[in-house]
């Protein structure tokens, strides 16, 4: 996973990638489908950078999803 950049709105280097998970629906045999969604946060000014999400199986793995909400927030300019 890449390194996070420092938040481009306040400098503050202490950035976070933050998951939800929440139930989206069921399929036809009762399975539990997840809304999975990964953003990056400041912990300073606590601005938020685009978020990846998808709807998949509970034992699907998501770093792929980490790894774009990631690779958004390093794209943005820094404005400060």
């Amino acid at each position: 996973m890449d390194i996070l950049k420092p938040c481009p709105f306040c400098g503050a280097a202490p950035v976070r990638l933050i998951l939800k998970k929440r139930l989206f629906a069921h399929n036809n045999a009762g399975v539990p489908l997840y809304r999975i969604a990964w953003s990056a946060r400041c912990n300073a000014c606590h601005a938020r950078g685009p978020t990846a999400s998808d709807i998949r199986l509970p034992v699907c793995d998501d770093s792929d999803l980490k790894e774009k909400a990631a690779q958004a927030w390093n794209r943005r300019r820094i404005i400060w």
